[in-house]
Parts: C-alpha cells; structure tokens; sequence
C-alpha cells in the first residue's frame, strides 16, 4: 500500500493544526518546509476570521471607530460603534476633547487626552448615563517631576477583577512606573526592570492591546523590540524585532502594531528609492521568540491608499486613504470598499469594543451587590 498523499490533502491536514504547530513543523524536512514556508498556505491559515483582538465571548461585539467632523477644529471628534458582522453604524456620539483611545476591554475604553489637566479618562459605552470619567491626577512627587517621554497602557487583570491603568516615564537618567488600579482608586509606584524601558513611542500607531496585557514598540537606535505589560503579575517583557537584514529599512512613522486572531501583528512601511511605497505585514506566533515572526504578506499601496488601522473577518484591513478616510481593503483581491460615514471628515483609529460581564460584588462607593461599573458610573461627570 502506498503511504504518499497528495499535496492538497496534505495542506487540508496542515489547515487543522493551530498556527504556532505549523512553525514547529517547519523543521521536519525539506518537504515540509517547502509547503508549510509557502506564504499563501500560511497567510490564509493565519487570516481565516481574524479579528481585531481576541475571540471574544460576547456574540455582537461592536467596532468602536474614532473619526474628526472638522479637520480645523481637530476636538470635535464623534465615536461610531459598527456592527460587527456587517459594518452597519449602530449609534453614534460625540465629545469636545482631543482623545486618543488608549485601549478597549470587558466594556470600557480608556482615553489618553495630550493637552488637558485631567488627561486620562475612562468610559462605558453600555450606560446611556455615562460620561468620561476623569482619573485623579497622579500624586506628588510624581505629578511635579519633568519627564522627557512616558507611555501610558490600560487593561484588565482577571486575577483580582480589577482594571488598572500604568504610565511609564521617562527621566533624563532615570525611570519610573506608577499603576493606578480601579478597585482601589488610587496610584501607586511598581518595581520594573528600568533596562527595558529606555524608549517608547507612545501614539495608538504603536500600541495594542491582547491577551490581558498591554504593548509598546520601544526604539532606540539598533534597539527595536515590543515591550509588554501583564496586568495580573504587574511585569514587563520583551520581544526583540526581526533582524534589520530581514525586514528592511521602514518608517516607523508610519508603521503600526495590530492584533490578528490573538496574536501581535506589525504592519511596516517601506518606502524605496524610487519612492515606491509598500507595506510588510508580520505576525508574532510566540512571545518573546524573535525567531517566530513571520511574514505574512505585502500590501502594495495604490495611489489612494494610506496607513492600516487593524484587521476585519478573513484578513481584511481597515485603512485610510489620502484623505484620511476609512476604507476597508481585501489583501487577496486587492480590492477596497468605502467606508467613511456621513458628517465626518478623518478617521483616526478603530478598535473592537465587547460589552463587560466583569462584575464585582464587593462593597464600593457605599454600594453592595451592583457591578462595580454601574456603581462607579452612575453619577454624573462630564458628558459627551
């Protein structure tokens, strides 16, 4: 009886096995290799129902998108909440504050604002009474030291049902992390491994959120590598970035890190000699293996397109083009469909927003048996 099988069986087989198992296998053999390093059979592997961040629970998860109405008046911003599954807009608000979104989970976004005195801000969508919920200012002496860059993540430890924020800075000779933390209201200063957090670039280009942890791209001459933070143990890591040989020269301008199917993805920018521009899409399949990136794909920018902003089902992109406005782009068919809505002018990020069934039955506020959400946002703050 004849063991060989053919080739389209063998890549129906592969299909089934989780991605980081197909990097592994890489190493049986010559022939394995060849197939499993084919970049279609692990672009499309890897691109099936992918989504902007984890597979989440909730069965009608939204697409939180943040867009500009008046390109001369960049605080008037108004937030889109998408369907899912058709990209229909199901509700719409608005707010008169230059916000970035720092992150979205279990129900709330966190909002970092660059030229106010309450710059960090968190909100839940759900409840129609909802404003911004302005955090306190950071306490002496922390709030009175001049710093020459920071970085600021946000996410949700499931170990103590608490979401914390952290904010990193960065002195001319020092370094220094503080942890504000929502079941305790207040702020307060951790131990970190200052070595490895030397530079960070803190814009929504070059961070995402995954897995209960925040990351940063750090660069820094030779050094660049995505710094992340686990919300349950409070510690940093790294994971260095590809080989300068191996990915190229890019802007790191406007390059941008995503999240593809749970797992870090790296969209790069190139721009050639010839002022031919193109984008190098790369995923992280083991954290803190610099060998286990992979390059997916190239996207070749036409006339009309721009930066990424994230992954939708089965690998497509979200992008702005010239004009900075949302377009959804198919890698496959090289095709792309206009998305931007009506009364807005520039889109600037898109997220994916679930609603919270994280709940805490501890007395807070004066309040026993409520969710510690309802609670801490069923009073009145500043309105949007």
């Amino acid at each position: 009886m004849s063991t060989y099988l053919p080739e389209d069986v063998v890549e129906k087989i592969l299909s089934c096995l989780p991605s980081k198992s197909l990097i592994r296998f890489r190493c049986i053999s010559k022939a394995c290799l060849a197939l499993i390093g084919n970049p279609d059979l692990l672009s499309k592997k890897l691109l099936n129902n992918s989504i902007l961040t984890t597979k989440s629970e909730d069965p009608s998860p939204s697409l939180l998108v943040a867009e500009v109405a008046d390109k001369s008046n960049p605080t008037k911003q108004i937030y889109s909440f998408l369907s899912y599954d058709t990209l229909n807009c199901e509700s719409r608000t608005h707010h008169d504050h230059d916000l970035d979104i720092v992150a979205s989970c279990h129900g709330l976004v966190c909002f970092y604002e660059y030229y106010g005195e309450n710059d960090l801000y968190l909100w839940n969508p759900a409840m129609s009474s909802s404003g911004l919920k302005a955090l306190p200012p950071l306490p002496r002496p922390y709030s009175t030291r001049h710093v020459d860059s920071f970085a600021v993540g946000f996410g949700f430890d499931p170990r103590s049902n608490d979401f914390k924020v952290v904010r990193v800075f960065n002195e001319s000779y020092s370094q220094y992390v503080v942890l504000y933390s929502l079941n305790s209201g207040s702020w307060r200063e951790i131990k970190a491994d200052v070595n490895m957090l030397r530079r960070f670039h803190p814009t929504s280009r070059t961070t995402t959120y995954v897995n209960e942890m925040f990351f940063w791209w750090m660069s820094e001459k030779n050094d660049n590598r995505i710094v992340g933070f686990d919300f349950s143990d409070e510690v940093f890591s790294t994971t260095p970035l590809p080989d300068a040989n191996v990915v190229g020269n890019y802007d790191l301008w406007w390059s941008a890190l995503n999240v593809l199917n749970g797992s870090i993805a790296m969209t790069l920018f190139h721009c050639t000699k010839e002022r031919k521009m193109y984008y190098d899409i790369w995923v992280l399949l083991e954290l803190g293996v610099k060998e286990s990136w992979t390059k997916l794909f190239t996207i070749k920018p036409s006339s009309h397109l721009g930066r990424p902003l994230g992954f939708w089902k089965n690998g497509e992109l979200f992008m702005v083009n010239i004009e900075r406005q949302l377009v959804l782009y198919d890698p496959f068919t090289h095709t792309t469909k206009n998305l931007q809505l009506d009364g807005t002018t520039e889109t600037r990020q898109v997220v994916l927003y679930t609603q919270s069934s994280v709940t805490n039955k501890r007395k807070i506020l004066g309040y026993e048996r409520k969710s510690f959400l309802e609670v801490w946002f069923n009073v009145p703050f500043l309105f949007i």
